[in-house]
């Protein structure tokens, strides 16, 4: 229910109810419908461009990378949170880990490699997919990367139930220290819930958003302003509703 909704607040859908709400309000009250229509549409372009959308993601991001070469000591594992599936990859046989999951598996497997430490990936099953994104994360980090998964989180559903269900597969092995893995516009989202859940989580993001190297490109519309916008709006409205609800949601 919560994610239908936050469809209605969200580009391009939230632009486009506003310009239409324009054109049904210019009937009665031509001035109030006009403005409306204009602020839709403006919304509608805003949302669209590239400079937009990395600037609204880089207000997330207050974690910088990790310094490989110099890795803060105390972490006894690493913490890996899915994000989206690919679910007709035929060419890999069936479902398979969505381009954002392995931008984040990647850099697990890395942060793996350089620390030796053991790897729990966490995500569960939608009713529309064949297995969990746990189960498609642990099946690319060891046929791809080489890398053993030890811990497999296939319950959650949300970032709060990662946090929740991940802290208590390390609570029972004796561990509360972890480098977390996610987006660096996510961290901020997931390190609160799971410092909520007892585990003291180091930032170890991946996948900075960063600004447009064309400046000509930067101010024309594209579908991937529009992707960084949703994304943007996803994160702070997830903020703002965890801290409503106390990051139990």
């Amino acid at each position: 229910m919560l994610r239908a909704f936050e469809v209605f607040l969200l580009p391009p859908l939230l632009p486009l109810l506003v310009a239409g709400a324009g054109l049904l309000l210019r009937r009665r009250r031509k001035g109030l419908g006009n403005a409306a229509l204009a602020l839709g549409l403006a919304l509608l372009v805003a949302c669209n461009l590239p400079i937009v959308g990395v600037a609204l993601l880089r207000t997330l991001q207050t974690s910088p990378a990790l310094d490989l070469a110099q890795l803060p000591a105390g972490p006894q594992a690493i913490v890996v949170l899915s994000a989206d599936m690919d679910v007709g990859a035929d060419e890999y046989g069936g479902q398979t880990v969505g381009p954002m999951t392995m931008q984040r598996i990647r850099y697990a497997a890395l942060l793996h490699k350089a620390t030796g430490l053991p790897i729990l990936v966490s995500g569960g099953k939608l009713p529309s997919h064949q297995e969990s994104h746990a189960t498609s994360m642990q099946r690319a980090l060891q046929n791809e990367f080489g890398v053993q998964v030890r811990w497999h989180e296939d319950r959650s559903q949300t970032t709060a139930e990662n946090a929740r269900y991940s802290a208590s597969l390390l609570t029972e092995a004796g561990l509360s220290r972890v480098f977390l893995v996610t987006h660096a516009w996510h961290m901020p989202r997931a390190m609160a819930v799971f410092a909520r859940h007892g585990l003291h989580a180091v930032a170890a993001p991946t996948a900075f958003a960063h600004w447009p190297t064309n400046p000509w490109v930067a101010w024309l519309p594209r579908w991937s302003g529009q992707r960084d916008a949703a994304l943007a709006g996803h994160e702070w409205l997830g903020r703002l509703y965890y801290a409503v609800m106390g990051g139990e949601a």
